[in-house]
């Protein structure tokens, strides 16, 4: 084999080895690349709880939203995570605030917090509202939809509720109330109570309610001091947690007068006192009218004398 072959014989194999490393080397890369976007794709920020104020949205009233994010990757932390909340008709975010919110970064398997204060408007029909929020970060986005229940603050609609504004001292008279109870409720132990600042005034127990029923109620109370009382009825019962709750159902001016037989003797020894002095005037009226006549008489007498 000539030298010049030799050369050429080993060039040629140094070229081949190259070009073989080469090729080795871009396989290894795009192994690597794609490995490390399967990764992407693992780690996700999702919604593992959620709540709201008195655990529904009250129309008119102003209630938060509690979310708790959780990183459900094992050995990822989600970064520059971003919140954006579409909100349903009827709500806004309080003054000051908004419906996106950043979190910095959540660890691996680890949660946060994030409260959203909302207004709500009176006018909201509906039985549920929708919440339709999507969870940006360095991980691929999360979409999805919160439906929280619209309701009532209270157990019980009031329909008619009335105390008089005037009774007899220690007297019973009688306060009254209607009321229906939620189709949702689930309340017991119900009782009206009649009170005047700290004091109980009156109790009646009315117990277990059916919901979307009418419960009427009369209260017998008496007051025991004349004058002016202002009196508050209150409806008590147990919540679905055994808590007891209390509702202001509304105050009422009551005056505190004598009793009706005191003012029925005040009012016949008037009628008697009234009687005497009419008789009294009648008697000193038919004297002055003897009185006249008589001197009437003797001036005639002595005129034809």
């Amino acid at each position: 084999m000539s030298e010049k072959l030799f050369r050429f014989l080993k060039k040629f194999v140094i070229i081949i080895t190259a070009v073989a490393l080469i090729f080795s080397q871009e396989s290894y890369v795009v192994k690597a690349t794609t490995v490390s976007t399967s990764n992407n794709f693992s780690p996700m920020v999702m919604i593992d709880q959620y709540s709201v104020t008195n655990e529904k949205i009250v129309p008119g009233q102003e209630f938060t939203l509690k979310l708790k994010l959780k990183n459900c990757s094992s050995n990822k932390t989600a970064e520059n995570i971003v919140l954006n909340i579409e909100n349903p008709d009827g709500v806004a975010p309080a003054y000051g605030t908004t419906s996106q919110m950043r979190v910095n970064s959540i660890g691996a398997g680890k949660t946060r917090d994030v409260d959203i204060q909302y207004e709500s408007w009176t006018g909201i029909e509906t039985n549920t509202l929708d919440f339709k929020i999507t969870i940006w970060s360095n991980f691929p986005s999360n979409y999805v939809v919160l439906r929280i229940p619209v309701g009532s603050a209270s157990p019980f609609d009031i329909v008619t509720q009335a105390v008089p504004n005037e009774v007899y001292v220690s007297e019973d008279a009688t306060a009254t109330i209607s009321f229906n109870t939620a189709s949702d409720s689930k309340v017991k132990d119900v009782s009206v109570i009649l009170k005047e600042g700290e004091t109980e005034v009156a109790k009646s127990n009315i117990g277990n309610v059916t919901a979307g029923s009418l419960e009427n109620q009369a209260i017998l109370f008496k007051l025991n001091d004349i004058g002016d009382h202002t009196i508050e009825m209150l409806l008590q019962y147990t919540d679905e947690k055994g808590k007891q709750q209390q509702i202001n159902v509304g105050n009422w001016k009551v005056k505190v007068t004598e009793t009706k037989k005191i003012l029925e003797n005040e009012t016949m020894k008037s009628s008697g006192d009234s009687e005497r002095m009419y008789a009294l005037i009648l008697g000193i009226g038919g004297l002055f009218i003897l009185f006249m006549g008589l001197l009437i008489t003797v001036t005639v007498k002595k005129r034809k004398g």
